[in-house]
């Protein structure tokens, strides 16, 4: 759990940061998340795949030979050792249930696609086209409160143009939609929870990946649309995650998230066609 923490964190502060530097353009921020986002989850399960409790077992258990044979038996030295046997074997099997709960067989295909409901899939697909629908409604409604100058001016600053856009929109519906899907629904949630840590891994990563969002939207919207973007977002994170948790794989959360950036691809075209 410290560890699926620390290394989400500093990959979102890392690309955070970045958005305050000369280097905030779409075309440098896209390469650097694709690099952080991609990393996380190969370092993780590198550190903790099925086979590293073997190892350090193995470890673990040649330092305790050595023990043996300096102590004789019978001493309060060995008694000692004999405790840490037990304590030691315990950790192991926690261990290693642990890195099994992440992947079996330590693939990151098993990781994010163990399983695949069909029928769970299919709904999630239902529900991305009606997710994509509520969304042009909600632009339509908030469109009033909306300052699309300010929006496509915010786009422009980091080298969105309507001449880049078709290129830019194919990378945000498909790349960065995979890519956030395996990192916040994937890495962070799946690992979590199936690890047994059921209430932090919907609340941490529900939580992070509205504070991540928020980041980066920030020049686009008023303070008041940027607070009910965060409490939306939040929102949408949990919805993800409880998908991601029916489906038993991605592939439910990443046809509604495909669904809702489509959207809003649209919508991100129509703003720069008529006020760029």
């Amino acid at each position: 759990m410290i560890l699926i923490t620390a290394l989400s964190l500093l990959a979102c502060i890392a690309h955070g940061i970045m958005l305050y530097t000369p280097f905030n353009d779409y075309l440098y921020t896209s390469a650097v998340k694709l690099v952080l986002f991609a990393a996380c989850p190969v370092v993780y399960l590198r550190a903790c795949s099925a086979s590293f409790p073997h190892r350090l077992c193995g470890r673990f258990s040649a330092i305790r030979r050595h023990l043996l044979l300096t102590y004789p038996a019978g001493t309060r030295h060995r008694r000692f050792l004999n405790w840490r046997k037990i304590a030691s074997q315990i950790q192991w099997e926690k261990d290693t249930e642990q890195a099994l709960a992440v992947s079996k067989d330590g693939t990151l295909r098993d990781m994010f696609f163990r399983e695949f409901n069909t029928k769970a899939v299919m709904y999630s697909a239902a529900f991305g086209v009606a997710v994509a629908a509520a969304m042009f409604a909600g632009f339509l409604i908030v469109r009033p409160w909306l300052d699309p100058p300010m929006i496509v001016g915010a786009m422009s600053n980091v080298g969105i143009t309507p001449g880049n856009y078709a290129v830019v929109a194919g990378y945000y519906i498909f790349v960065n939609v995979a890519l956030e899907e395996l990192f916040f629904r994937g890495f962070i949630f799946l690992t979590l929870y199936r690890m047994g840590h059921v209430l932090y891994a919907h609340i941490y990563s529900s939580l992070l990946f509205a504070v991540y969002h928020v980041a980066i939207m920030r020049y686009g919207v008023t303070p008041e649309l940027l607070i009910l973007s965060t409490i939306g977002l939040v929102a949408v994170g949990l919805l993800f995650n409880e998908i991601t948790r029916r489906c038993g794989s991605l592939a439910g959360s990443w046809i509604v998230h495909l669904c809702a950036s489509l959207s809003i691809s649209i919508i991100g075209f129509h703003l720069i066609l008529n006020y760029a």
